[in-house]
């Protein structure tokens, strides 16, 4: 029975050329694992998105309480926060300030921002281009730029300054 054992053993390897094949497959999906950058959801800490917001950014320093809010109560200031579900529209919401798709960003063609909806997932550059645009054009439109979102219509953000009343943004 041993030397049964050993030959049904040596039956199944495989031959040398397919053994290498393989060996050299398995180190390349290893390379490629390693060279692949790791796409994780960036969640900004609060003091942390208001001081960026504040200096990296440039936002007024009276400004930023009230976007500190909106991005909470927005997307728990998750980066890649996706809503599909929210708008009676069917439009769809991106990001840490959950943009809208209709008249923001597109997968195709740019709209108001001039980005993709996917960048506002990943690229805080593009974020706060597209914040600054959406405040400008509503308060345009509707004297108040931070009408654009639901979260300040819906008067969760009337008294933000808790928000940042800790970080200090000097």
């Amino acid at each position: 029975m041993y030397g049964r054992t050993e030959a049904h053993h040596t039956s199944n390897m495989l031959p040398a050329s397919r053994s290498a094949a393989w060996v050299g497959g398995i180190a390349l999906l290893g390379l490629l694992a390693l060279s692949t950058p790791l796409i994780h959801a960036r969640v900004y800490e609060k003091c942390e998105l208001a001081k960026d917001l504040k200096n990296k950014y440039g936002f007024p320093l009276g400004q930023i309480p009230t976007l500190v809010c909106i991005a909470f109560q927005e997307s728990g200031f998750n980066m890649s926060a996706v809503n599909r579900d929210r708008n009676k529209d069917k439009s769809i919401d991106y990001g840490i300030f959950q943009i809208n798709n209709r008249y923001w960003c597109d997968r195709g063609p740019k709209k108001g921002c001039h980005v993709t909806c996917q960048t506002l997932l990943t690229d805080m550059d593009e974020v706060a281009k597209c914040v600054k645009a959406v405040y400008a054009e509503t308060k345009k439109l509707r004297g108040d730029g931070f009408k654009a979102w639901s979260s300040y219509l819906n008067h969760l953000c009337d008294y933000p300054y808790p928000y940042t009343a800790k970080c200090d943004l000097n």
